[in-house]
């Protein structure tokens, strides 16, 4: 008499051995990016203490600058502050071979740029004179400089009528989406963009195409 026995199937130990293998492999994998990203993160958190603390310096350099300059008796952009090389005045004070450029602070290095802005015109402050002149430098066309003047003006100014040429409230009112004229001093040069001739025509504003800015 035969007896025959069940075989038990050929390579079932080796496929549970290379599947345990890949699940290992992907665990590994993940966790090594997980890793990374967690390394990224941590130096980007110490670099952005380190700019934080480099801009500070930067401001401090400036206002050192100008106080050590404040001796001077004119200003001009020959001084160390406008970036120039200096005057004669300045050849023997602390700010002889300071640079604003690249300048060393421990590991990093900062640049400061000092504009005075004496120099511009204070739009608040501004005559119809002057905002037409303006205009017409920056080259905007002779039937949209006396728009731009007195909507620019009743914007800054108090009451409900306006200019010949310029706007107010009822004008606004009607743009979508409508807003109120301001009838105060500008906080903040952008709010040309709300001024009528302007917000129509933002490349007057940006200096470029409005899609480009």
């Amino acid at each position: 008499m035969k007896v025959s026995r069940k075989t038990k199937p050929q390579g079932v130990a080796l496929f549970i051995v290379m599947i345990a293998i890949f699940v290992l492999s992907v665990m590994a994998a993940i966790f090594a990016a997980s890793m990374k990203v967690e390394t990224k993160l941590a130096a980007n958190a110490e670099h952005e203490e380190q700019s934080l603390w480099l801009g500070r310096s930067g401001v401090e350099l400036a206002r050192y600058v100008l106080a050590q300059e404040a001796s001077v008796p004119y200003d001009s952009l020959n001084e160390i502050w406008a970036g120039g090389p200096g005057s004669l005045q300045e050849s023997n004070s602390p700010l002889a071979g300071i640079s604003l450029d690249n300048y060393q602070v421990g590991d990093g290095s900062v640049s400061v740029k000092i504009i005075d802005l004496d120099r511009k015109l204070n739009i608040n402050t501004a005559s119809p004179a002057e905002l037409q002149q303006a205009l017409n430098l920056m080259g905007v066309g002779a039937d949209s400089i006396a728009v731009i003047s007195d909507s620019i003006l009743d914007w800054i100014s108090p009451g409900e009528n306006p200019r010949l040429a310029g706007a107010k409230s009822d004008y606004y009112q009607n743009l979508q989406p409508p807003y109120y004229c301001k009838d105060a001093p500008m906080d903040v040069l952008s709010e040309l963009l709300l001024v009528r001739g302007i917000w129509d025509h933002p490349e007057i504003y940006w200096g470029v195409s409005a899609t480009n800015h």
